[in-house]
């Protein structure tokens, strides 16, 4: 088995740096992750995420997301 334990690996990343970020409600993870070349490329592929998973709902839309809590997180 491979311990892939990032704090103790040395490695050299190989290709473009990009901003991932997620989706949250309620402290809770909605959908996938979001890869995007800035903070302001995720956080408009955030908006598109967020419209789409609230209109996937439907009409229970405001039942399922009722509150007012949704947040991204960006890491680099």
């Amino acid at each position: 088995m491979i311990d892939f334990n990032l704090e103790t690996t040395n490695a050299i990343v190989i290709g473009d740096h990009y901003k991932t970020g997620q989706l949250y409600y309620e402290s809770r993870p909605q959908g996938p992750q979001i890869l995007g070349d800035s903070d302001k490329e995720v956080i408009e592929l955030a908006r598109i995420a967020k419209k789409k998973m609230i209109n996937a709902c439907g009409t229970v839309a405001h039942l399922i997301y009722s509150k007012n809590t949704w947040e991204l997180r960006i890491r680099d």
